[in-house]
């Protein structure tokens, strides 16, 4: 039995590889998410899972049994709703799945999304991505911590795990903080 699953996820992950590939080949990865067109770079991680798809349809389109699903659900569903001018701040943005997708929400109302990342390499990311989705002028992007008070903090780069400290950790550098009244 563990042999079939070491197989199982070799062909996964070769699978994933030559995605990726061609994803590269092709300039991005195109979705199709809640009725949206997106453009991704070909590393960003997105919320999705093999046997459970985001909807290429509105966000009523089917029910979600995942925590990520129902809050991101809940989240295009809110700002979906929203009038005159919004204002959405993501903060922890990572690749910006979650940026992207509520600028181009929010661009028809002339709103903006602040998407905030302390991590360079997936502030690199989110940037390439806001930038393929024609979002530059919706989603401003900003590198730096968020907390109760201003100063210099720790991010300990660990991808979509990464975690900001007070004390310089293993693989560790340090970022700027920054109040949200700031």
């Amino acid at each position: 039995m563990n042999l079939w699953i070491e197989i199982k996820s070799l062909i996964y992950r070769t699978g994933m590889t030559i995605l990726r590939f061609l994803w590269h080949i092709n300039g991005g990865r195109r979705m199709i998410v809640f009725g949206k067109s997106f453009l991704l770079v070909p590393e960003t991680v997105f919320p999705s899972y093999r046997k459970l798809k985001l909807p290429k349809g509105g966000s009523h389109s089917e029910i979600v049994k995942y925590a990520d699903y129902v809050q991101f659900h809940s989240i295009v569903n809110y700002v979906e709703q929203l009038k005159d001018q919004p204002v959405v701040v993501d903060i922890g943005a990572h690749h910006g799945a979650y940026a992207v997708v509520l600028g181009k929400i929010v661009e028809r109302l002339g709103g903006k999304v602040l998407a905030v990342e302390p991590n360079l390499k997936s502030y690199r990311i989110l940037s390439k991505n806001v930038l393929l989705n024609g979002l530059e002028n919706t989603v401003v992007c900003e590198s730096f911590a968020v907390s109760d008070e201003n100063g210099v903090t720790y991010i300990s780069a660990l991808g979509s795990q990464s975690k900001i400290t007070r004390e310089p950790l293993e693989k560790s550098y340090s970022v700027k903080m920054i109040t949200m009244e700031n």
